[in-house]
């Protein structure tokens, strides 16, 4: 019997605070997150404020909860694509694609998480352990491109920086989904633009004669 209880009460913690979370999400990103209340999330949520305060203590942490989770899961399969036995170009397509499809599946989470709201937070709190970023693939991926000779010998922060071009312009165009006809370019055009940034020379020759299909829409 103590261990059933012992389940339920967790059980019902999990889903107070998905429900405090999901709340929460939804109104920063619609009113902004100074202008949302502990109390207006509260009854989003169906639970009293105590309830949030006793979970998360304040609506700081709350915040960086939601983005912990969000990065969390954004990065868990990124993490097993860079492990993949697939060349380096290979593995910048895969990450592409599965970093669109998380933004069109969770919208409201992603631009949280690149907002500037988030980004203040982060840097005047911190993210709470265990988070996971999604830079740290991008830098093993990176790290391990170079000890073969197939990323070009520059520090890992100005290669990352350079992947992040073609995928924030991608982001800026509102309103026009990834690979729509006259607008954004697909993911595979992103991939390409990436790779060729950071590519060695020896690998740039050998693309010359070895590219990859463009896959059929």
């Amino acid at each position: 019997m103590q261990v059933q209880a012992t389940v339920s009460k967790q059980q019902k913690r999990e889903q107070s605070t998905a429900h405090i979370m999901d709340a929460a999400l939804e109104l920063f990103m619609t009113k902004g997150f100074h202008q949302t209340t502990v109390e207006e999330i509260a009854v989003k949520a169906g639970l009293a404020p105590a309830t949030i305060y006793y979970y998360f203590g304040t609506k700081e942490k709350l915040a960086m909860a939601i983005g912990a989770h969000y990065l969390n899961d954004l990065t868990r399969y990124e993490m097993t694509i860079i492990n993949q036995g697939e060349s380096i170009r290979e593995r910048i397509h895969h990450l592409v694609r599965h970093f669109f499809a998380w933004m069109h599946d969770h919208p409201l989470a992603g631009r949280f998480i690149n907002s500037p709201d988030f980004f203040g937070l982060v840097e005047s709190v911190g993210l709470p352990e265990p988070c996971h970023i999604p830079g740290e693939a991008i830098t093993r991926l990176i790290e391990e491109g170079q000890a073969l000779g197939e990323v070009r010998q520059l520090p890992a922060p100005l290669l990352s920086w350079a992947m992040r071009i073609p995928v924030d312009a991608a982001l800026a165009i509102q309103g026009i989904p990834i690979g729509a006809p006259g607008g954004s370019p697909s993911t595979f055009d992103i991939a390409e633009m990436i790779w060729r940034a950071i590519r060695s020379d020896a690998a740039a020759i050998r693309d010359l004669g070895c590219g990859l299909a463009r896959p059929q829409p």
